[in-house]
């Protein structure tokens, strides 16, 4: 292979790994984002997010299936639209986590696991409002 032809080779990756970053899914500043928690079809509670900046959301709210509320303030949206948060009781143990991506500007998929409320792990999509 010629060195032209190489280097061509390396920077069409190097773009390609460039665009993969930019097209990153992040959330629109401002917004906010509702969605049912489920599981098995059956719905179970609710997930409010608002982005407070396209890097962080300033409140994620999510009640649970036995009707307790959690909230998160201030969470960090990384590079390629994750989040994640966790609750955690008196020893340090987890008690709530939810965690999520984006995978538009206009929607948010993601889990959430109660570590008490029957165990339950459920799933959610979160749409902008």
């Amino acid at each position: 292979m010629s060195r032209a032809v190489k280097v061509l080779v390396a920077t069409l990756a190097s773009v390609f790994v460039l665009a993969s970053v930019a097209l990153a899914a992040l959330p629109t500043a401002g917004a906010t984002y509702k969605g049912a928690t489920m599981d098995k079809g059956h719905v179970f509670g609710s997930v409010k997010l608002v982005a407070e900046t396209s890097r962080k959301l300033s409140v994620v709210r999510v009640k649970d299936h036995c009707g307790k509320v959690y909230r998160f303030h201030d969470v960090k949206v990384g590079n390629d639209g994750s989040f994640k948060a966790v609750k955690k009781n008196s020893s340090g143990g987890p008690i709530f986590t939810i965690d999520g991506q984006f995978t538009s500007a206009s929607k948010a998929k993601g889990g959430t696991s109660q570590y008490h409320c029957q165990g339950a792990i459920t799933t959610y999509v979160a749409k902008k409002q």
